[in-house]
This record gives structure tokens, sequence and C-alpha cells, in this order.
């Protein structure tokens, strides 16, 4: 830090920065000393320090969420980036701000572990399954229930939301990939000869297709619902590497 000084006394004090950017600029070297006279200097670089970027380590640890008393299986950022949603083996979903980490919802509509949560494309919604054999859909900010779908009869490991937001892929340990209205609740197509337990299911970016991983080291691809005809299986794409599947 250095200052200015007038007649024997100290006025400002200049950052270390402000004073070179002064000084390259300035034709007269002594008039760093008059603040009045380089007002419209001062001021542009303060803008432009502002402007600097501040810079953290890549890695670094930002913080940490303990809001959970047993195993997390499965988390989610929100649309905006604003919050995140974990499942535990707790039998809670919570959702805590992504900056503080403050609690805004914990929902405790499971009698048992949940493994996955999912946000609705809007983020308006949270889509979440469990040892039940349930999905539930609830509203993100209040925990009201939306719908509680009963289709699977055995855990539910996977769901995932169409781009479109109006219907949910779903599977499990029962080993069916079902489809389903979230608005109605009904089931649009059942998939029940998956070759193993379904442990992820995601859509294609357009809606058209349904990527369904399963415990058996095979990934299938299937035709996505049009309301128009039923789905069906379009190819088998198999890869291992080390006992696990990679997509």
């Amino acid at each position: 830090m250095l200052y200015a000084k007038q007649q024997g006394k100290f006025i400002f004090a200049f950052p270390l920065l402000i004073v070179m950017l002064l000084v390259a600029c300035s034709s007269t070297p002594t008039s760093i000393t008059s603040p009045s006279t380089h007002k419209r200097e001062i001021l542009r670089a303060l803008t432009i320090q502002k402007k600097l970027p501040v810079t953290t380590p890549i890695g670094s640890l930002f913080y940490t969420y303990e809001g959970h008393t047993a195993m997390v299986f499965g988390v989610a950022w929100s649309p905006d980036a604003k919050r995140i949603a974990s499942a535990s083996l707790d039998g809670t979903v919570q959702v805590w701000d992504a900056v503080t980490g403050k609690h805004v919802l914990i929902y405790h509509g499971y009698k048992g572990p949940v493994f996955t949560v999912r946000w609705s494309p809007d983020g308006k919604y949270l889509a979440s399954s469990g040892y039940d054999h349930t999905v539930q859909v609830w509203n993100a900010l209040t925990g009201k229930v939306l719908r509680v779908y009963h289709g699977h009869t055995d855990l539910v490991s996977a769901a995932s939301w169409s781009p479109d937001g109006k219907y949910i892929a779903s599977g499990g340990d029962d080993a069916s990939v079902q489809v389903w209205s979230v608005a109605t609740g009904k089931l649009l197509f059942l998939h029940h000869d998956n070759p193993g337990h379904v442990t992820a299911i995601e859509w294609a970016p357009d809606g058209s297709r349904l990527a369904v991983a399963s415990d058996n080291g095979t990934v299938q691809v299937f035709e996505g619902y049009d309301r128009t005809s039923p789905c069906n299986v379009h190819t088998a794409y198999r890869r291992r590497l080390g006992g696990y599947v990679v997509a």
C-alpha cells in the first residue's frame, strides 16, 4: 500500500495496483499527489481492479454437507444450480442450499432407504425412488406429494425425467423398465425382460431413446415413447471393463 502526500499531509491510500496504473497512464509522475486532477484515472483503475477474477485452486473443498445419518446413494443439482438434493439410506431426501449448505427441505415420505433423486427439467419437482418399491414425485419447495407410482414389485434404484418433464422412466430389482405419465400415473410402456437388475436410466437429450444399464454388464437402448406406438428394443450395447458397465 502506497500513500499520496500533499503539503506534508497524507490524503488517501493507493493500492499498489492503482499506483502502477496511474503512473503508466500519467504524463506527469508527480500528479498522483493531486486526487482531483486524476479522478477519472482513479475510478477507471478501481473498475479494472474489481473485474479481476478471484482464483481458487482446482479441487479445493468448498464445504461438506453432513445432514444425513447414513450412506448417501443419490445426489442431484437443481437446473438453476442453486440447490442440491440428496437421497440416503436414512430414509430421507434432503434439499439444501448449494452455496451455504442450509436446509431447504427434508422429505420423509419413505419407509426405507432412498436410492435416487432427480430434478424435473423446470426445477419445480423432485422424483425419488427407494426400497419400498415406489417412485415419488413431490414439490421441491413444500414437499407436497404430486404422485406416488406403485408399478414396481421390488426396490427401485433408477428414475429419470423425460426432457419435456411429462414422463418418468424407472427401473430396479424387478428387472423391468417402466415409462409412465407424471400427470396421471398411467403406465405407458413396460419392458419386463431386462437381462438383469436395472442400475441406471437416462433419456436422450431429445427424448427419442432411453439408455438402461444393468448389473449384468449391459446397456440397452430403447426407442422413446411417442404416444402413438409402444417402445421397442432398438439395440443392445455391451461393453465391459473390470466387471463394470462403461457407458
